[in-house]
């Protein structure tokens, strides 16, 4: 199992922490700005937490929906597999179209 320093020693991964914790640091940040600025216009502590937390919900939500779905086979590219392995599919004829 590799350490930490190990893994901070790796030329890759440090820009890669970097800038994902940055990322991260600048999303909180900005739901934090933008939460201040609906309260203070609304006084509304519920459109004060949508507008904070609304965006990070609809991607987890996004997010699992589009893996359940991918899990229980509905994905597109897991039907398209299932039809490729298929012995029982039926290969469509390849057109050559020649230049007229």
């Amino acid at each position: 199992m590799r350490t930490y320093r190990e893994l901070f020693g790796a030329p890759e991964f440090t820009p890669l922490f970097v800038t994902s914790s940055v990322q991260v640091a600048a999303t909180v940040v900005a739901g934090l700005a933008l939460g201040t600025l609906v309260y203070a216009a609304t006084h509304s502590p519920l459109l004060s937490a949508l507008s904070m937390f609304g965006p990070s919900l609809a991607q987890m939500v996004g997010a699992t929906a589009l893996l359940s779905a991918d899990a229980t086979g509905i994905g597109l590219q897991s039907h398209q597999y299932r039809q490729h392995r298929s012995m029982d599919a039926p290969v469509p004829p390849q057109r050559h179209e020649t230049a007229g």
